[in-house]
């Protein structure tokens, strides 16, 4: 799913629905005249447009031809090509005609690049045809694919080059940017290549970047319990009872259990290794047979420590869980079907409003912010900024900007200088390369005052390194950033439970409203456990959650991977928006 999604971005303009176009001297395009005025004017169709030309010839109404742009301003100026035929069933006949006229040799490549131009109503140079034809006849990619691919390029106005094709056709492969890595980073250890060492941290660095532990999800869950209402207190107890982690039926017989387990003498040193400093309090020990057990399980909780698996288990054998082990199970399956980590996205995508999160070549910026927030350290990691860090280097001589300059993309860009290179591990770190790029191209190019961002990162979570796609679409405020009061995150992943899944965030007045589509049945997690959490989050970022929604696809939206606003170029307000998965 995530690589239509990106797909659809690259090709989010559709020639045949453009309202207008734009015309340069020397393009040649297939009209047809439906007027015919005064002065040498007429009305042509090109696909479904519109537009008024001049002519220098005596033209029929009702008739189509091929035209040449002349140079000129204003109104454009229009040669008809000569000796070309414009009868439908001669379309073989006149594309071969107009690579003779054009000066170009007729062949398979040249034919069926100028054919599939014709159709999708696209002007074309002569040079266009020139970079796209060895394109076609050497891509990765199906024939039509890379026809697409190509005539999306032209309508962008990217460059018709080698690099940015395989850029862009790196992203329509089905390889996720997480297994590149693994691949990459198991090839490199295989054959010891000298010089790669750093290349090897970095792409092991990466796969850790946001791994979640079950350590870390208990000591989430008791921080939440410690600083939550009585009513999230007793729903978040009920959970952990049926999931083995507590025998206590309420928060009351929790906490005094905790208190209880701390006053044995055998649970001291444990004490010392989760709760480093909690015995001590304004220069003095604390006494925990003096204090209520609210009153101790508050304090001991904000001194909480679980670095490892064994302290966990430490922690839950002072909660007198019978078996720890199983309960630490019970919490990883948990976790993983109540997508704790996504629902952490929110937070992570909602800062990232108020982060500089792209200097990915594009215009899309958002508001800086002193600290980094880890989502853009990670596309600083990935090189995303790599072309605007090295200008800052060069310019500033700055040592942060030369530590971001030392990205993935930089270390690649050095590797393959090396002649030496076995071809197999060259084409791991040629694709890597490419889709990293490419991220960087479909992000550079924004239109109207919508602005755009699609990002895929790389995101380790529990035992799985896998891909998560998040696009923001948010409209230009006077500072021409991302208004972060009034824009849309969506969120496309592969779970191991709940599968395929879309997240669309919509948030107006600092107000969200979170929509979840999957084909399966609602967890009751959600609502009990990461909807408060994902609550009391974003009220620290004076966000206020509206409602979570769980929603069954519609069959007819499962085909489309992207609803059509969001591949509008033209901002409308985010209501009563249906999502295609």
């Amino acid at each position: 799913m995530q690589t239509k999604i990106l797909n659809s971005f690259i090709n989010r303009i559709d020639p045949s629905s453009t309202a207008s176009i734009q015309l340069k001297p020397g393009q040649i395009f297939h009209g047809k005249i439906t007027q015919l005025y005064t002065g040498s004017l007429a009305k042509l169709q090109v696909g479904q447009m519109q537009l008024t030309a001049q002519l220098e010839a005596q033209l029929e109404k009702g008739e189509k031809y091929w035209f040449r742009v002349a140079p000129g301003e204003g109104i454009p100026r229009l040669k008809v090509i000569e000796n070309v035929s414009s009868a439908t069933a001669q379309k073989h006949q006149s594309v071969q005609q107009i690579l003779q006229q054009m000066g170009l040799q007729v062949n398979n490549q040249n034919e069926k690049m100028i054919q599939f131009l014709s159709q999708q109503n696209l002007p074309f140079t002569k040079q266009n045809v020139i970079n796209a034809a060895p394109l076609l006849l050497n891509s990765p990619l199906p024939e039509k694919d890379t026809l697409q691919l190509l005539s999306s390029m032209m309508q962008r106005q990217l460059p018709i080059s080698r690099d940015s094709f395989h850029a862009l056709a790196s992203l329509q492969n089905q390889l996720p940017l997480a297994e590149a890595m693994n691949q990459l980073a198991g090839a490199l250890r295989a054959n010891n290549i000298p010089g790669t060492m750093h290349l090897q941290q970095q792409l092991t660095s990466l796969q850790q970047t946001g791994q979640g532990n079950a350590p870390a999800q208990l000591k989430e869950i008791m921080q939440f319990i410690s600083g939550s209402n009585t009513e999230a207190r007793e729903q978040m107890v009920q959970v952990l009872q049926r999931l083995g982690i507590t025998n206590q039926n309420t928060f009351n017989e929790l906490i005094q259990q905790f208190k209880d387990g701390l006053l044995k003498q055998e649970n001291f040193s444990v004490i010392k290794d989760i709760f480093p400093g909690a015995l001590q309090r304004n220069g003095g020990s604390i006494s925990i047979q003096q204090l209520s057990p609210l009153q101790v399980f508050d304090h001991f909780i904000k001194h909480l420590q679980l670095p490892s698996a064994n302290s966990a288990l430490q922690l839950l054998q002072l909660l007198g869980v019978k078996d720890p082990p199983q309960a630490m199970q019970s919490l990883q399956n948990f976790s993983r079907e109540a997508v704790p980590e996504n629902f952490r996205g929110f937070e992570n995508a909602l800062k990232a409003v108020a982060v500089p999160v792209t200097d990915t070549g594009g215009a899309t910026s958002v508001r800086s912010s002193e600290q980094l927030h880890p989502l853009r350290v990670l596309m600083q990691q990935l090189g995303l900024n790599y072309e605007s860090s090295v200008r800052s280097m060069l310019q500033n001589g700055s040592q942060q900007e030369a530590q971001q300059a030392a990205s993935l993309k930089a270390n690649l860009l050095n590797m393959l200088q090396n002649t030496q290179l076995p071809q197999g591990i060259k084409e791991q770190a040629d694709f890597l390369l490419n889709r990293i790029t490419g991220m960087q191209i479909v992000n550079q190019e924004q239109q109207g005052p919508l602005q755009h961002l699609l990002i895929q990162l790389p995101i380790a979570s529990f035992d799985k390194f896998q891909d998560i796609t998040i696009q923001w679409s948010g409209k230009e405020n006077a500072e021409g950033t991302m208004d972060e009061n009034h824009c849309r995150i969506l969120f496309y992943l592969h779970l191991e439970n709940l599968k395929e899944l879309v997240i669309d965030v919509q948030i107006q007045n600092r107000i969200v409203t979170v929509n979840v589509f999957n084909e399966n049945k609602k967890p009751v997690s959600v609502e009990k456990v990461w909807g408060p959490i994902l609550t009391e989050k974003l009220l620290d970022m004076n966000y206020h959650l509206s409602s979570i929604q769980w929603k069954l696809p519609r069959e007819e939206l499962i085909k489309e991977p992207v609803n059509s606003q969001i591949q509008s170029t033209d901002y409308k307000p985010y209501k009563g928006v249906d999502y295609r998965i």
